[in-house]
């Protein structure tokens, strides 16, 4: 019995992955040095200035509060590092499981073929008929494996997405916030903006494929009363 085509999936590579993750955990210990840097030198140069002085910490303690709103945020996202190593893994897993039932269901057509004509009488045309219900079941396990393989893996390749998306924006706040004052909020707002639009890609990505993992527990007329075939009857 042929091999089940299996779906083309972009490589994930956990090294890259790592760094990734790696370096945005920096850049928050960078954009909050930088912040408080920005925050100390405005309010250095112009603290002084009568009147003006008071309204001017108030815009620090305003780009201070939304910083803070910025880190918390990365550090929402940051909490779910680990989910698409997990996924790539589990990928893998399935990907070998589907893998053996296909070398399975393969070994089994070549005996049936080889040995099925000395499977006479009624005993052995009952045996043989169960044994016609093997390759199916061995060919659905191989379908469906690399069905959830795929989705795990796409998974996995979408939060790869995600955090490369967060570590770019994130090196933008990091440069703007490098720059001399004035501050910029455009800035800090287009940051947080910037991570809301990729934790929304990012969930309807996973929506999606959760769709498509349903689509995996379907009833099958490979396994008779939801069962596996039974070798003899």
């Amino acid at each position: 019995m042929p091999s089940v085509p299996q779906t083309q999936t972009p490589a994930f590579s956990p090294s890259q992955y790592n760094a990734v993750t790696t370096k945005i955990r920096e850049g928050i210990n960078k954009a909050i040095a930088e912040a408080n840097s920005q925050a100390q030198r405005l309010e250095h140069d112009t603290g002084w200035i009568p009147l003006v002085g008071d309204a001017i910490k108030q815009v620090i303690n305003d780009f201070l509060n939304l910083i803070k709103e910025a880190v918390a945020k990365i550090e929402e996202i940051m909490q779910w590092a680990p989910i698409p190593l997990d996924l790539w893994n589990w990928g893998n897993s399935w990907t070998t499981l589907a893998t053996k039932a296909g070398q399975s269901s393969s070994e089994l057509a070549v005996l049936k073929n080889q040995y099925g004509n000395e499977w006479t009488g009624i005993a052995g045309g009952k045996y043989q008929n169960a044994v016609s219900g093997q390759g199916p079941a061995l060919d659905a396990i191989q379908s469906r494996s690399n069905g959830i393989a795929s989705s795990c893996n796409w998974t996995a390749i979408s939060g790869f997405m995600l955090y490369v998306s967060v570590a770019g924006a994130l090196a933008t706040l990091i440069a703007a916030l490098c720059t001399p004052p004035p501050i910029d909020f455009v800035a800090i707002v287009g940051f947080i903006a910037a991570c809301g639009v990729a934790i929304t890609s990012y969930v309807f990505g996973i929506l999606a494929q959760s769709r498509a993992l349903g689509t995996q527990s379907q009833p099958s007329d490979a396994f008779p009363g939801g069962a596996w075939p039974q070798a003899t009857n």
